[in-house]
This record gives structure tokens, C-alpha cells and sequence, in this order.
């Protein structure tokens, strides 16, 4: 790698959203696009037409970091960058006092990092999101985001994949279990299924389905053999005395 061009420092726009992002990035991977968690992800190779970035300059790992923290400086207060800015000046980037220096060289651990660094600024995080969520409009371009972002293949694939899980299927029957005996999900049921019953097309749907039904061979087999039943020819004979006194009391 040429020592001047170890990194370089970005600029994104998102044209549909009116949004920014800036950002810098260490190594040499053709198909890098960014590293937000706000901004929606993709990569070079897939960039959607509305995304055009732009490269501010390259240089060292210390030039690139030094350029990425003093144009942070400059957006800290803005409400059109997916920047995610809870303390400025951040913290340590590069040097001994960097989380991935450990005895003189680079580390990969940017998870654990990542999550340390929630964790300790965990109620910065969640003022910035209940500020962020209260901007007019930032619930709305969510709900559209989100909309669109669940309709990519490469989502509704991941999202099969993982209900097809054993355990995810295994959680999802107890959670359904749990939900149905829930007394205001029993009474709702009860209420949703009285009107649902009501409705002249379900009626009508009903009506022509066990017409459809009783048509059946093995149907009318069965329906055959239960009235063959003694207890069931007993109760029937029964039922009709029972009718046939009320008619003549009625004639009477």
C-alpha cells in the first residue's frame, strides 16, 4: 500500500433524504462504502442512484483521523448529518491511547469496542435518539426507510432464513401460546370472531362450503354410518315424540 494513501477521508450525500455523511476509512477495500449504523448500508458495487460520495482527501491513518475530527468539529450541531455525535472532541482515534493499539500494532476487535464504548455512554446515546426521534419529519423518513429497507431480497431472504430457525420457531410458539391466554387477547378474539361470523360474505362463503362438504362421498358415508348409531337413533326418536306432542297440543 502507498504510505501516502493509507486512508482517506469521505463525504456522502443522500439527494432523496436531503442527508450527509462523513466519514473516513484505513485499508485498501475496493468495495468499502461506509461504517454508519443510522445511514442505510450498502456497499459500492450496490450504491443506490440517490447516493453520491465524494473522497475529501488521502493520507496517512494519523493525517486521515486528525482531517475526520476537526470536520466533525464543524457538523457537531447539525441536524443533516447521519452522523452519530454524542461527545466532541471524540476519543482517542489513533496512538498508544487507541482501543485497537495494543503493544505497537493494529487490532480487528471493533465490536468489543463498539459495545464498551455503548455501554459507558449509554444515557448520551439515549437522549441523542429521544431528541433525534422528536425532529419533525425523523418518524416519518423512518417509517419510509424502513418500508423500503424490508422489501430488499437480500432482507426478506435473512428474515426466512432466521424464522426458519429451531429456536426462533421454538420462541415464537410459546410467545403465541402465552399471548392466547391472555385475557383481553381471549375476550377480543371472542368479540372479532362474533362479528367476523356475522358478515354477510362470510355467511354466504360458510353456506356454499358445507353445501360443498356434505357432497363429499366420504361425508355422506360417515353421515350414513352416525345415524346407524343406536344412541343416536335412540335421541332421535326421542326429539321426535317430543315434536310430535307439541304439534298436537298446538292442534288442540
Amino acid at each position: 500500500m502507498n504510505k501516502d494513501k493509507q486512508a482517506f477521508v469521505y463525504l456522502w450525500m443522500d439527494s432523496k433524504n436531503k442527508m450527509w455523511y462523513l466519514g473516513s476509512h484505513i485499508g485498501n477495500n475496493s468495495n468499502y462504502a461506509h461504517s454508519s449504523s443510522v445511514m442505510e448500508s450498502f456497499t459500492i458495487n450496490n450504491t443506490p442512484p440517490y447516493m453520491k460520495r465524494r473522497i475529501l482527501a488521502y493520507g496517512t491513518y494519523e493525517e486521515m483521523i486528525e482531517l475526520e475530527v476537526r470536520l466533525l468539529g464543524k457538523i457537531v450541531d447539525r441536524d443533516d448529518y447521519y452522523n452519530i455525535i454524542v461527545s466532541y472532541p471524540p476519543p482517542p482515534t489513533y496512538g498508544e491511547d487507541n482501543h485497537m493499539w495494543k503493544g505497537g500494532i493494529w487490532t480487528n476487535d471493533v465490536k468489543a469496542y463498539n459495545q464498551k464504548y455503548y455501554s459507558e455512554n449509554k444515557e448520551k446515546f439515549r437522549e441523542y435518539w429521544k431528541e433525534r426521534s422528536q425532529r419533525p419529519g425523523e418518524k416519518e423518513r423512518e417509517k419510509e426507510y424502513m418500508k423500503e429497507w424490508r422489501q430488499r431480497p437480500e432482507v426478506i431472504e435473512k428474515e426466512k432464513a432466521y424464522r426458519q430457525r429451531p429456536e426462533v420457531k421454538a420462541k415464537q410458539r410459546e410467545h403465541m401460546k402465552e399471548r392466547r391466554q391472555r385475557p383481553e387477547v381471549i375476550e377480543r378474539e371472542k368479540e372479532y370472531g362474533k362479528e367476523y361470523r356475522q358478515r354477510p360474505e362470510v355467511i354466504k362463503r360458510s353456506k356454499e362450503w358445507m353445501k360443498e362438504w356434505r357432497q363429499q362421498p366420504e361425508v355422506i358415508e360417515k353421515e350414513k354410518a352416525y345415524r346407524q348409531r343406536p344412541e343416536v337413533k335412540a335421541r332421535q326418536k326421542e326429539s321426535y315424540k317430543k315434536w310430535y306432542k307439541k304439534k298436537r297440543a298446538l292442534n288442540i
